[in-house]
């Protein structure tokens, strides 16, 4: 009987649990876009992502409160159908909200991570503010949305 040495199958057996480890990593990775909220645009670190986990980590880099919402929809964002406010009408038809974060301070963050599918969003801040003066501001009106695409 011929006798084997541990030396030529034990770097492959310790290899499996390596191999294995590195399937799972691959099976629940998450995207991370990093999004700025400004006065008054949204700036995004990528316009394209993976479909699946995308977690989305948004600063307020801007003075106002401001808030991040995820919609799906074929529509550009110049096509957002409106309320009777001026605001996004986020229950329109050919609109679904996947998410959002309320309420981000100016110098906070808000994340939140999401399962995208594979298609076309959109991201706004639907917030709307009375200044001093009385003028409302729309925030969506005054440029604060940006395109994304899931593949």
């Amino acid at each position: 009987m011929k006798r084997h040495g541990t030396s030529s199958w034990l770097p492959a057996v310790a290899a499996i649990p390596l191999l294995a480890l590195a399937g799972c990593a691959e099976d629940s990775s998450v995207s991370t876009v990093s999004v700025g909220l400004h006065e008054f645009s949204i700036s995004l670190d990528r316009t394209t992502v993976p479909a699946g986990m995308v977690r989305f980590l948004a600063e307020n880099r801007g003075e106002d409160l401001h808030e991040f919402v995820v919609l799906r929809t074929d529509l550009s964002p110049s096509a957002l159908p409106l309320d009777e406010a001026g605001d996004v009408d986020e229950e329109a038809e050919g609109i679904e909200v996947v998410g959002e974060v309320e309420d981000i301070e100016p110098g906070a963050e808000g994340d939140i991570t999401l399962d995208l599918a594979p298609g076309r969003y959109v991201i706004i801040c639907n917030l709307a503010e009375t200044e001093p003066d009385g003028e409302v501001e729309h925030h969506f009106g005054l440029g604060m949305s940006a395109a994304l695409l899931a593949k």
